[in-house]
């Protein structure tokens, strides 16, 4: 992995080295093909021949030695990323309202993922979330009506509740509002 990304390091900056040392490796495997050809009984132009004929070309062999390292890509890359600065350079006006606006637009797109990270897909620091069960007091028309208030948690309510449950192995209650007989 590491000989793979120096190389493509290298074939970015040092282009025509990579590429001598490329094509000089291509024509030994293509000499030492020819060679096996010669001891297997072929003349030399023939066995030259053949070799070239199942080899492919030297430039076919170079473009897939690339592709499958990886330096296409880098190369593609470094050429797309020099074209859009030549073309912000070109256009201030346009550079100046577009760098804004998507800086804008990807710290927006990260806040809001850091957020809703935080608040929904994490799960929460209990060890079975899955588990857990919301149970809420309904108060007013017995819990009949459209638009459900829900009722108060007193202190005593919730020390009731707290002692005489048996369907949960461990409760607790929250509220939004501040609690008039202590804490719950």
């Amino acid at each position: 992995m590491f000989s793979d990304l120096w190389f493509q390091v290298r074939a970015v900056f040092r282009r025509k080295s990579v590429e001598t040392e490329l094509d000089d490796e291509l024509r030994f495997h293509l000499q030492r093909q020819a060679e096996k050809y010669v001891r297997s009984g072929l003349s030399r132009e023939e066995a030259t021949w053949r070799a070239r004929v199942e080899f492919g070309g030297i430039e076919a062999a170079k473009e897939e030695c690339s592709e499958a390292r990886g330096v296409r890509f880098i190369e593609t890359l470094a050429r797309d990323i020099r074209y859009s600065l030549r073309m912000l350079r070109s256009n201030p006006g346009f550079s100046i309202v577009a760098i804004p606006t998507l800086a804008l637009g990807i710290g927006a797109n990260t806040a809001i993922f850091q957020l809703l990270d935080a608040v929904r897909l994490r799960n929460l620091p209990v060890p079975n979330p899955q588990e857990l069960a919301a149970v809420r007091i309904v108060g007013g028309n017995r819990g009949m009506g459209i638009n459900q208030d829900y009722g108060d948690l007193t202190r005593p309510l919730w020390e009731e509740i707290h002692d005489k449950q048996q369907a949960f192995s461990g409760i607790f209650a929250w509220s939004t509002a501040s609690s008039s007989g202590g804490d719950c």
